[in-house]
């Protein structure tokens, strides 16, 4: 038996979610990863023991590396954009989004979109239809000029449409 797409949404959504929260959260787990390995690296280099540190040293290392997360996830955040958003299964009704008839024929240049794409996992975005230079037709472009088009979406509905249909707290 084949599973429909909406069967495998929330499958695919262990990625970190576009909040400034979760991105500082992703970004501490990164940034104290590389600095361990920086340590390695660098009593590796200068053939000492990698020991244990002071604990003023740790609690400068600490601050420091929150401050660091803080400013790049205010940074990724800024930068992330409003047109064109990838939505988290937990901040939608996917539910209510499978039993939506599909839009793509009646969406313009300029409708708000929630359209489902496979990208190495069934994925969720929200975006502003245009026309572009990018690719044929309407679609979404990414910050990164990634053209995402309506046509090889699995499903296409206007925001406003989900909205009607939803609960107010998966209001998008």
């Amino acid at each position: 038996m084949i599973k429909k797409w909406s069967e495998y949404i929330t499958e695919a959504f262990k990625k970190v979610s576009h909040t400034e929260d979760d991105i500082y959260k992703y970004t501490l787990d990164l940034l104290e990863d590389r600095i361990n390995d920086l340590f390695v690296d660098v009593h590796g280099e200068f053939d000492t023991e990698s020991g244990d540190i002071t604990p003023g040293q740790q609690f400068e290392l600490n601050s420091l590396q929150e401050k660091m997360a803080k400013i790049i996830a205010e940074q990724v955040h800024q930068n992330l954009g409003k047109d064109f958003k990838k939505i988290r299964s937990n901040e939608i009704d996917v539910s209510e989004l499978k039993e939506l008839s599909d839009e793509r024929d009646s969406i313009k240049d300029g409708d708000e979109v929630i359209a489902v794409y496979f990208d190495g996992g069934y994925s969720i975005y929200k975006f502003k239809a245009v026309i572009s230079d990018l690719g044929p037709g309407l679609g979404g472009e990414t910050r990164q000029n990634e053209w995402y088009s309506i046509e090889d979406a699995y499903l296409v509905v206007k925001v406003s449409t989900y909205n009607d249909f939803v609960s107010p707290d998966k209001i998008i």
